[in-house]
């Protein structure tokens, strides 16, 4: 069997939340094609994630570089 380099990530999220994504996804090439996007910029650091309020303490702010 050939191996491919392609894997998947997976994130548990409330059924609203997943529903109002691939609503609004659904207009820019979809939800796979947006999540694909945002990984590569993230990792290419395109795209600052800015923690809530209520997720703050769970983020070592200092250490994130």
């Amino acid at each position: 069997m050939k191996r491919t380099n392609n894997h998947t990530i997976q994130a548990r999220i409330p059924t609203e939340m997943r529903d109002a994504f691939f609503e609004k996804a659904r207009d820019f090439g979809g939800g796979s094609e947006i999540l694909r996007e945002l990984v590569v910029a993230f990792v290419e650091d395109r795209v600052t994630v800015t923690p809530s309020e209520a997720k703050k303490s769970l983020y070592q702010l200092g250490d994130l570089k």
